[in-house]
């Protein structure tokens, strides 16, 4: 009855808790350990409007900025990089995810460094958090999120997140990209909520009729700008258009409303969104919790 407490590794806007809050899990708290002050901020409004308790991660021991050499001179509030055990002593979670940054093991990035990049560290920051809150938290359910990487990657990665179920997602929505998702959670086995086609995302959310798409599918969304390009045209006027925010939204998971009250600059929305996960794809392990979760409350 009083609801999950929640844990957030470089937790970004949250899709984690949009996903526990769509399955039907009433949260209590969420904790959120992201530098992103923007991300915070949205993550933020949301719980606000939920009722959900919300706070972000303060490290205790994080050095005065006078004291950190240039190269590491990064935001403290919600950084993982300064992050100890102590950090989370006394603190109980239900749920726990790591979503770190996936510029260093991406494919298509030609300069990616693995765990040798600088900023590395906050796989190894997140790693060791997580596992010091499974020791903490007797029954801690655990999710760890991000790209598919090589096979050498792959392996250290598995290493330094041992989880025993993985789930790779294909891609086949109009913008599901492929990721590796890892945890302690059986996914259930059904199709991810997301629509099959461009074509019907926009039928859904402006009407049968007013567009017309011009491709089935949208690019992966990056975390630089709006994907260049028309998308769509539109039936009464001709006119071809551009990916809007609101499409972008639905096409990660994300109500259509999800940045209202944010008060945030265009760019700051498309690159939030290029660094999110996809929402569907996190629902199927929140699924499997749900009915965990109710059965030992009595409710199976």
């Amino acid at each position: 009855d009083r609801g999950i407490d929640v844990l957030l590794l470089c937790g970004g806007m949250g899709a984690c808790v949009v996903a526990i809050y769509n399955v039907g899990i009433k949260i209590n708290s969420v904790t959120n350990w992201e530098i992103d002050p923007e991300a915070r901020w949205v993550l933020e409004n949301f719980c606000k409007k939920q009722g959900i308790t919300i706070e972000t991660g303060q490290p205790i021991s994080a050095p005065p900025a006078v004291e950190r050499p240039p190269s590491r001179n990064l935001a403290v509030a919600g950084n993982v990089d300064f992050a100890i055990a102590e950090d989370l002593a006394g603190k109980k979670y239900d749920v726990a995810s790591a979503t770190c940054s996936c510029v260093h093991f991406s494919l298509v990035n030609a300069n990616r460094g693995g765990f040798n990049a600088k900023g590395a560290k906050q796989y190894f920051s997140a790693a060791a958090m997580l596992s010091y809150a499974e020791k903490e938290n007797e029954d801690l359910n655990y999710l760890v999120e991000n790209v598919i990487m090589d096979e050498d990657d792959t392996e250290k990665y598995n290493k330094l997140f041992r989880v025993p179920h993985v789930r790779t997602t294909d891609g086949t929505g109009p913008n599901s990209r492929p990721r590796s998702i890892r945890s302690t959670m059986r996914p259930v086995q059904e199709k991810p909520r997301c629509f099959d086609t461009f074509q019907e995302l926009l039928d859904k959310l402006y009407g049968e009729g007013k567009y017309f798409a011009l491709v089935s599918k949208i690019d992966c969304l990056k975390a630089s700008a709006r994907p260049p390009g028309a998308v769509k045209r539109c039936r009464a006027t001709g006119d071809e258009e551009e990916l809007a925010i609101e499409e972008a939204l639905l096409l990660m998971g994300f109500p259509v409303d999800w940045f209202e009250g944010c008060e945030l600059e265009e760019d700051a929305k498309w690159r939030l969104l290029g660094n999110s996960c996809n929402v569907g794809d996190l629902e199927l392990f929140y699924k499997s919790l749900r009915r965990v979760h109710m059965a030992r409350h009595g409710r199976d």
